[in-house]
């Protein structure tokens, strides 16, 4: 139907296509998008169609009857493809085919009724002729109930709009509570997931004082079931250590833990098995909206192995204090990290001077490239190394020390540290060396004693065997040596055994050995000798150096020598027969009336 304005009934048959073509997409199933982007188009052309007939209707004085009615119809048209657009939006597969059916005959009646009403009006403000003939001019002039009409059919297109949208909400509303149910359901898997393995203890503790809830986590750490804890409530109290009830009894009591949940104490328990135990404690007052107290949340944490870590941590470290050697740890690249007090004591550096350095500030500088790398090759195949370092103190003082290093791994596996542990052991050096020089030296002369010279001894006649040499051993004894204790003092009398002790070592080679086995008694071992000959040409001249005069604290004195000789392996063939007759031609040489030097083979 035409309204004889041109420009109007252009617009009117654009929007006509527009819906048209609408119809037709939705019949084909052009897709959500595609239909949006029409329904766009629609609404833009719309508004700028509705805003032209306004002003055609101010520019021509149109009854303000008219005017509204056409304000109240644009406005609402526009309304009505807004909520198309909304439930295409919200639901692409949503059937809106008797939308745009309702659309197109609600335009339509728009156009026979208000309109041509409008039209009728500017019609007689124009000159005659102005407007094009109308399809029904006559209905121009039944516009009150065409408009009656109009409303009758608004009502109608609003109530379809408003079924079709309850009805898409109902579904939403559906689809919304089982997906809330199904999140529920998941909801409520996680609850007890995470509860029925939370490595935590927790409970429920309804407002009647009975537990509600019990996680299975109790028994692992108390050894008391959760049906033994909701059977007798008292429970979760009675475990607790007698001597720690008061802080379970201050916490509950505590504001903050009535209103903020948020203190925490530790106590300890009497697990079921009698074995004591650690807890850590929280819990929350729980009310409704209204403030109904509905109970306590409660939450155990098992410290035990904790305080077992803190228990062992403080040990060590009163260990690394307090120990008398030297603790040292660097890291995995060697630098030092630590370093205990005993370590300042040995080494005259204190921890903070030596943190991030290397230990071998420490050393004397003088160890050879062969033992270093011996060392870090036993440290990386066995994980520790022990040995004896010279180190130098921060004085630059040398000393000797006994270190014993070891690999610390992480928990992967990994290098993670060294801990040398050493000991300042110069004092136990020398007295291991003076130890060792008592056990065969006399101290007197600072001659071979017997033990020395029985090992020398032995030797020296393996290696004769082998080579097939000889081998001479003297036994050499001052004459009348009482006497001169007797007549002097012992004083004089040592004097003169380390006097005699200084010519015996004149007379000998590097490898011969010079002993004093007792008093006045001394023996000179001669390995390797050519013939028996050289044996006496020793003996002579010992004989020749001992006689001298000596002055010995202000007395002049001569002593005399008796000297016995036996060959290996002429005169015997181990030790204690070589002892024995050297011994025997001694003896026999001491008889002769001066001094003196016999061979056992002469009084044989």
């Amino acid at each position: 139907m035409a309204t004889g304005l041109t420009r109007i009934d252009e617009q009117h048959r654009r929007l006509f296509d527009t819906i048209n073509k609408l119809v037709s997409m939705h019949e084909t199933d052009a897709g959500a998008d595609k239909i949006q982007t029409v329904l766009d188009d629609l609404r833009r052309y719309a508004a700028v169609h509705f805003k032209e007939e306004e002003n055609l209707m101010a520019a021509h004085s149109v009854s303000a009857r008219i005017q509204q009615a056409q304000l109240r119809a644009h406005e609402e048209f526009i309304h009505y493809i807004d909520r198309t657009s909304a439930l295409v939006a919200a639901h692409p597969d949503i059937v809106i085919n008797l939308l745009l059916v309702f659309l197109l005959k609600w335009l339509a009646r728009h156009e026979a009724g208000i309109d041509l009403a409008m039209a009728k009006e500017i019609a007689a403000a124009l000159p005659e002729g102005a407007l094009e003939e109308t399809a029904d001019p006559a209905n121009a002039g039944n516009a009150s109930v065409v408009e009656g009409m109009y409303d009758v059919y608004d009502d109608l297109g609003g109530r379809a709009f408003e079924i079709l949208e309850l009805s898409l909400r109902l579904e939403q509303e559906i689809v919304s509570r089982k997906l809330t149910e199904q999140e529920l359901m998941v909801s409520e898997a996680r609850f007890h997931a995470l509860i029925d393995y939370a490595f935590h203890w927790e409970y429920w503790e309804g407002a009647d004082g009975h537990i509600q809830f019990m996680s299975p986590s109790c028994e692992r750490i108390t050894g008391y079931s959760a049906a033994e804890f909701i059977a007798n409530p008292e429970l979760i109290y009675d475990i607790i250590n007698p001597d720690d009830r008061h802080l379970m009894e201050a916490h509950r009591s505590s504001n903050t833990v009535c209103e903020e949940g948020e203190e925490e104490v530790e106590y300890r328990i009497v697990k079921k098995n009698g074995a004591p135990g650690w807890i850590a404690h929280s819990c929350n007052t729980i009310y409704t909206q209204t403030g109904e107290f509905l109970g306590r949340r409660g939450c155990n944490r098992d410290r035990t192995g904790r305080h077992k870590r803190d228990d062992y941590q403080r040990l060590a470290e009163t260990v690394f204090k307090s120990v008398n050697d030297a603790v040292l740890v660097t890291d995995r690249s060697n630098r030092i990290v630590a370093a205990n007090p005993s370590f300042t004591t040995v080494t005259g550096y204190t921890e903070e001077e030596m943190l991030g350095k290397d230990p071998s500030l420490l050393s004397d500088g003088k160890m050879e490239p062969e033992a270093a790398k011996g060392m870090w090759q036993q440290l990386h195949t066995t994980g520790r190394w022990q040995g004896e370092i010279m180190n130098r103190r921060k004085s630059g003082e040398f000393y000797v020390a006994w270190v014993s290093i070891n690999s610390v791994l992480d928990a992967k596996g990994e290098l993670s540290n060294y801990v040398a542990v050493f000991s300042d052991i110069s004092e136990r050096k020398i007295n291991e060396k003076r130890m060792q020089y008592l056990a065969h030296y006399d101290l007197l002369t600072d001659l071979p004693n017997r033990a020395l010279l029985a090992d020398r001894l032995q030797q020296a006649l393996i290696k004769a065997r082998r080579d097939n040499e000889l081998l001479a051993l003297m036994f050499v004894d001052l004459d009348k040596f009482k006497s001169v204790n007797d007549t002097y003092g012992h004083y004089v009398g040592d004097l003169l055994l380390k006097e005699v002790a200084k010519r015996l070592k004149c007379c000998i080679r590097e490898s011969d050995t010079a002993a004093r086995i007792g008093g006045d008694e001394f023996i000179v071992l001669l390995p390797s000798i050519q013939v028996e000959k050289d044996a006496r040409t020793v003996a002579e001249k010992i004989l020749e150096e001992v006689t001298k005069p000596c002055d010995l604290a202000g007395n002049d004195m001569n002593i005399g020598v008796s000297i016995g000789i036996a060959i290996y392996p002429i005169d015997g063939k181990n030790s204690e027969t070589l002892l024995t007759n050297a011994d025997a031609a001694m003896y026999q040489a001491k008889h002769g009336g001066g001094p003196s030097i016999i061979s056992f083979g002469e009084i044989g």
